[in-house]
């Protein structure tokens, strides 16, 4: 009979574990998708641009618009938006304490018959730089990339990309 009851509560134990682990990874995304929620709705309502003149191989120049929120000194939030040729691309990042949380990734066809022809469509939700949420629609226009997975080639991106921010920050009129 003691076996019998100890293996119940070993079970039982066992259960809630999984059970309580199950609810907490469900909680974590919850949070990140609020917080994502809540620096949209802050962003909007603050924001500062400025535009990157860049070019291409063959001497083809574009402008990129970037916009960022800052609370506190503190970037949370930044966007890329940029046509190439027929496509538009949209990148957007969000951040918690100088971490990546959220990455965006969008490519459109630019003056299409239709009103937002998405070719391309990715959205990374990251807890402590390990992704948790993962959401991607369509194939890349650009080139593949060396990179062994989504999740590695948009934190790479991001870095890239918040490094070029922080530089051109300081050269903006206040």
């Amino acid at each position: 009979m003691r076996a019998a009851g100890s293996a119940i509560l070993l079970f039982l134990l066992a259960f809630s574990f999984v059970f309580s682990f199950g609810q907490a990874g469900r909680n974590g995304v919850a949070e990140l998708y609020s917080y994502v929620d809540h620096a949209d709705s802050l962003a909007f309502k603050d924001q500062r641009i400025f535009y990157l003149e860049k070019f291409l191989k063959d001497d083809y120049n574009y402008r990129e618009t970037w916009r960022y929120s800052e609370r506190a000194g503190r970037i949370f939030y930044f966007q890329i938006d940029y046509i190439v040729d027929s496509l538009e691309y949209m990148e957007a990042y969000y951040l918690d304490q100088g971490g990546l949380v959220c990455a965006e990734e969008y490519e459109k066809i630019n003056y299409s018959f239709f009103e937002d022809e998405l070719k391309f469509g990715s959205i990374f939700y990251f807890y402590r730089n390990v992704p948790r949420h993962v959401a991607i629609l369509g194939r890349k226009t650009r080139p593949g990339s060396t990179f062994t997975s989504p999740e590695q080639e948009a934190q790479t991106r991001f870095r890239k990309r918040y490094a070029e921010l922080r530089q051109h920050i300081p050269m903006l009129i206040p």
